[in-house]
């Protein structure tokens, strides 16, 4: 597996030729010797935290954020080092919107990240001010049990509703009611009743 085409031509190879120009100022190496630049490149690669010889080894997500980090910290450019410090997290962060505007869509009524501190308050039986009050604040482990949380509790949603979990999104995004996708189905001692809103 490699990194997509926008990751590796829109972020990867512009912040390599930025870590390799600042090489070439440190060691006076010209940046147009490509013999050089394709050396330094492997040792790059081989010294990074996962240790591969080319980026076709690589996976999109973790190994990704390896790499970019490793290069913004040879460029020292203190905004991506932040960014790819917090890879994972930005991508629970991320997922945990995207539950929460599907949520919002099968309920018809806005949950927000309030909704998600309750939730958490009250399955630890910890007052609310113990649950960080900004998204960003949450740690990794938590935001994944969240998640996971979050995920459970669509899915047996849509199963009421007779739609399937991966449609709520597209469905959602095309702006379409949920009452145009529920199918009909029977309750006991009731004959193709749908589910109130």
């Amino acid at each position: 597996m490699s990194f997509s085409a926008a990751q590796h031509y829109k972020r990867y190879r512009p912040l390599v030729a930025r870590a390799w120009l600042a090489e070439c100022e440190r060691s006076g190496i010209s940046p147009n010797d490509k013999a050089a630049h394709e050396d330094w490149y492997r040792a790059e690669l081989l010294s990074s935290e996962i240790h591969v010889n080319s980026t076709t080894e690589c996976n999109k997500t973790s190994d990704f954020d390896k790499l970019m980090l490793h290069f913004a910290v040879l460029v020292n450019d203190d905004a991506l080092i932040e960014r790819f410090t917090r890879g994972g997290e930005r991508r629970l962060d991320h997922v945990l919107k995207e539950a929460l505007a599907d949520l919002s869509w099968l309920h018809k009524q806005e949950f927000t990240w309030d909704y998600v501190r309750a939730i958490h308050a009250q399955s630890k039986r910890t007052n609310l001010a113990a649950v960080p009050e900004r998204l960003e604040d949450c740690p990794p482990y938590v935001l994944y049990k969240l998640n996971q949380f979050l995920e459970e509790y669509i899915q047996r949603i849509c199963r009421g509703y007779g739609i399937r979990r991966r449609e709520v999104p597209e469905l959602r995004r095309s702006g379409r009611s949920l009452e145009a996708n529920i199918t009909a189905f029977e309750l006991p001692g009731q004959v193709q009743q749908l589910l109130p809103f």
